[in-house]
């Protein structure tokens, strides 16, 4: 989409509501591409449930989370 002079007029006129559409963890969320070290560069497709087991397995090796952890920036 081009953001030209008539895209907050458009956006403006969009409605609101959100659409919630259904989601099953068996659904494609996001592709990836691989660095292609190996041969050529490739996607990779994650549906939403490895997308989210991925993001936990991050975590495995780090100490627990606690409420007021902050992030380094």
């Amino acid at each position: 989409m081009v953001r030209d002079d008539g895209y907050e007029n458009w956006l403006a006129a969009q409605d609101p509501t959100d659409p919630d559409p259904p989601v099953s963890e068996s659904d494609w969320y996001i592709i990836r591409h691989t660095a292609g070290t190996t041969g050529k560069s490739k996607g990779v497709a994650y549906s939403h449930k490895a997308w989210l087991d991925a993001g936990r397995d991050w975590f495995y090796d780090w100490p627990p989370v606690e409420p007021g952890d902050k992030t380094p920036t």
